[in-house]
Formats: C-alpha cells, sequence, structure tokens
C-alpha cells in the first residue's frame, strides 16, 4: 500500500489548494466553557466547541452559547481570511438575581373556586445523581450556616505537595502542587484524580483560556508553561521573568505577574495565548501577586507598594496603560471581580471593596476572630469566599454588603481557591489536600 501514499498526499495537497483557490479559509472556534454551540451567519452548524470550520473568505456573524447553561451567548463579527483563522470566545455568567426585598403585607383571601378534574399521572422522571451522603445535616448547622464538616470523608481530596492554586476547566477541577513542579487534574463532580502532569519547577499560579491551562513556575529564572486540558500535553513554556506568580486571561491574552524584572517595582507580562508571543512588558509596583480581569481592565495587586499599605494598579487590557492605582489594606495578596466591584484580600486581616469603574473605596470589611490573613479570594455569583491563610477556614463573605454569611473548617493553611458553578474548591498547603465545599 506504500506506493499510493505518495498519491494520497499529492490529492489532499490539490484539495487543499483547490479550497483557497475557490475563496476559503478554516475558522478555528475554542470557548469557555468549552462544548458550546456554534451558529454562523444565522445557521446552526451542528457543531460544539472546540471545533474548526471552512468558511468563506470575508465577513462572518458567529454567535458562540451554551443554551439552558447560566452562560450568555456571545456573538463576534469575523473576517476569514486564506488559510487558518482563529476565534477565542469567553462566556459570561448570567448575572444572578439582587437579595430579596422584605416581604409585603398579606392580602385578603379570595373566595375559593370550583374543584377541577383530576389531572392525568405524569411519566416518573430520571433518578438524581448521588448526593454526598456523608454530609450530616443537622438544625444547629444549618441556622448558623456552617452546611456541613467541611473535612468529612469524601470532601476532601489529595494531591500532590502543597498545593498553592485552583482553576476550574468547565469540568475538572486543576491545582497547582508547588513543591512536586507538577499540576493535578480532578474530576468536579467526585474528585477523582485523572492525571498529574509536570510541568515547571515550583508551579504557583494557573489560569485557563478556553482550551488550555496556564501555569506560572516561580523561581529564579522563571516560566510559563502552557498545557493543554484535554490530555495534559505541554503545548509550550516561555520565559517569565524572575519569580512569577500570578495568571490571568483576558479573552484573548495571558497576563503573568513577575515580581523581579526591574530594579526595584514589579512587572507584568502580556503573552498572545495562541502561540505564547510576548506582546509587552509593563512596569507595576513592588511584588505584584495578584490579578484579575474585569472585561476591560486588568488589575494588578501590588503587595509589598507604598508603606504602610500596599496598592491596587487599574491597566487598560488592550494597551496596557494604567489609568490608576489605589491604595488598600497592608499585605494585598488576592483579587477578584463581582461584576461591579473589586474585592481585595489583604493578609493584615481585613478585606477592601473597591468600585471597578473609578478605583473608589466603598468597603473595608474587618472580622476579629474570623479572618486570619486572609490571602485569596473567588465570586460565585452572590457572595466572596476568602481563604484564611494562618489557620484551617474560608470565610463566605456577602458581595452587597461585607457581611460575614459563614466559616468553614479546610485543611492547614489554605491558599488558593475557585468556584465550579456549584461548589468552592480550596487548595490546603500544609495539609496536601483540595477540600470541596
Amino acid at each position: 500500500m506504500n506506493r499510493y501514499i505518495p498519491l494520497l498526499l499529492l490529492v489532499l495537497l490539490c484539495s487543499t489548494a483547490a479550497l483557497a483557490q475557490s475563496g476559503h479559509g478554516f475558522l478555528k472556534v475554542t470557548s469557555y466553557p468549552s462544548e458550546a454551540n456554534v451558529v454562523i451567519d444565522g445557521v446552526a452548524t451542528g457543531k460544539i466547541t472546540p471545533t474548526s470550520i471552512s468558511l468563506p473568505i470575508g465577513e462572518h456573524t458567529v454567535v458562540v452559547s451554551a443554551p439552558n447553561s447560566g452562560w450568555n451567548p456571545e456573538t463576534r463579527t469575523v473576517t476569514i481570511a486564506s488559510g487558518n483563522n482563529d476565534l477565542s470566545v469567553t462566556l459570561l455568567p448570567t448575572l444572578t438575581v439582587g437579595p430579596q426585598g422584605p416581604q409585603g403585607p398579606t392580602g385578603d383571601t379570595g373566595p375559593q373556586g370550583p374543584q377541577g378534574s383530576k389531572g392525568d399521572t405524569g411519566p416518573q422522571g430520571p433518578p438524581g445523581t448521588s448526593g454526598d451522603t456523608q454530609i450530616p445535616l443537622n438544625p444547629f448547622r444549618i441556622a448558623t450556616l456552617q452546611w456541613y464538616a467541611a473535612n468529612q470523608s469524601g470532601l476532601t481530596f489529595s494531591v500532590g505537595h502543597n498545593p498553592y492554586s485552583v482553576a476550574f476547566d468547565g469540568a475538572n477541577i486543576w491545582v497547582t502542587n508547588s513543591t512536586n513542579g507538577t499540576v493535578s487534574k480532578l474530576r468536579a463532580t467526585d474528585g477523582a484524580t485523572l492525571g498529574v502532569f509536570a510541568v515547571g519547577p515550583s508551579p504557583v499560579g494557573i489560569a485557563f483560556d478556553g482550551a488550555n491551562l496556564w501555569i506560572t513556575n516561580s523561581n529564579s529564572s522563571g516560566t510559563v508553561t502552557k498545557l493543554r486540558a484535554s490530555d495534559g500535553v505541554i503545548l509550550g513554556t516561555f520565559n517569565a521573568g524572575a519569580y512569577p506568580f500570578a495568571v490571568a486571561f483576558d479573552g484573548s491574552n495571558i497576563w503573568v505577574a513577575t515580581n523581579r524584572i526591574f530594579a526595584v517595582a514589579g512587572a507584568v507580562i502580556k503573552f498572545r495565548a495562541s502561540d505564547g508571543a510576548v506582546l509587552d512588558t509593563f512596569t507595576v509596583g513592588e511584588d505584584p501577586q495578584g490579578l484579575a480581569f474585569d472585561g476591560t481592565y486588568m488589575w494588578v495587586v501590588n503587595t509589598s507598594d507604598g508603606h504602610p499599605n500596599g496598592t491596587v494598579t487599574k491597566m487598560r487590557a488592550s494597551d496596557g496603560v494604567a489609568v490608576g492605582t489605589f491604595n488598600v489594606a497592608v499585605g494585598p495578596v488576592g483579587i477578584a471581580f463581582d461584576g461591579a466591584n473589586m474585592w481585595v484580600a489583604s493578609v493584615g486581616n481585613t478585606l477592601t471593596k473597591l468600585r471597578a469603574s473609578d478605583g473608589a473605596t466603598v468597603g473595608i470589611f474587618s472580622a476579629p476572630g474570623v479572618f486570619n490573613a486572609p490571602f485569596a479570594v473567588a465570586f460565585d455569583g452572590a457572595n466572596i469566599w476568602v481563604t484564611n491563610s494562618s489557620g484551617s477556614t474560608v470565610s463566605k463573605v456577602r458581595a452587597s454588603d461585607g457581611t460575614v454569611l459563614g466559616t468553614f473548617n479546610v485543611g492547614s493553611h489554605p491558599q488558593g481557591l475557585a468556584f465550579d458553578g456549584v461548589n468552592i474548591w480550596v487548595a490546603n498547603l500544609v495539609s496536601n489536600t483540595v477540600t470541596k465545599l
């Protein structure tokens, strides 16, 4: 059969050339979350992301959606050129309804209507998924918002040594094991370990770009590793300066906070997500350790900047121009966006709430005996979750007013955390575990 291979290659080359001459190009569509529907120019393609589609050269309207999933559809206009074209889309979650207002007075009871006839019995529904049967529910815990013992068997899962940060890829949880030089992949539904993959030395930060994970390898000759989420294959390793720490995705590019590029000030490096090319490097404050994207701007936490306080820098994602630097409490580390405000966790036992539009401080929250060196923050659609890194708890804070709704036991020295749409996952640095809340 080998004598047919040259002929087959010739046929393929001719087909590709004919496609190019006929005015077509290929569009590769990826999304977060993946497995979203793709509609082009009003016509359903029948394909789900990630996918590659042949289109005529020119302008097309692409709609990426995940119906009935809690994610808003995204519409993009793309111009197809000959050859390969890429479109990466991040779907935004549907905003949740705000807190319910007080109940109004009860109206008068109306007259009873006539009894209706009995309807037919409907078919039996499918069985539900098995719950965590180990969770003990009791009235006291429910009343105090301690829904269950967080360290109950079946809710805490072993990973590598000194787990640091957590990311969700739409189906699985990824954890950086900072001492092992690896990342662990856990199935979000049950915590089963699906794989452990080697990256670089001292992996700390992790972010998902819709198809791949980006991991900062935090040592003196630091790098950032691009790893394919589907199978853990390393797609590239890129120089990231000394001691890269936080990493974030802006919908098109990867941003990495690096501590020691310049003499004193830190920096952020902007990488093109498609190929890891460095697009620019921007000076920020000293020791940047947190990053968050608000849809237009990248926010950088400068941990050691401006003693006795730290600062947060707001940068335009399109060109890296700093549009403001704002004081927060001493020792800021973690940052998260709630749709309108930025929340900054400071190890000085404080949460600061900044209005994203202008950086104004709209709240400073402390809870003696509850906050214990707050380190990382995450938003679940209604509440802010914060790890208390000097202890073994996480706290749940109502985003509307900063009220602490509950504090829950996890493992020792919790660091990073992430929300998977249903549950909060916490990396326990000293316990070598992750906890699912």
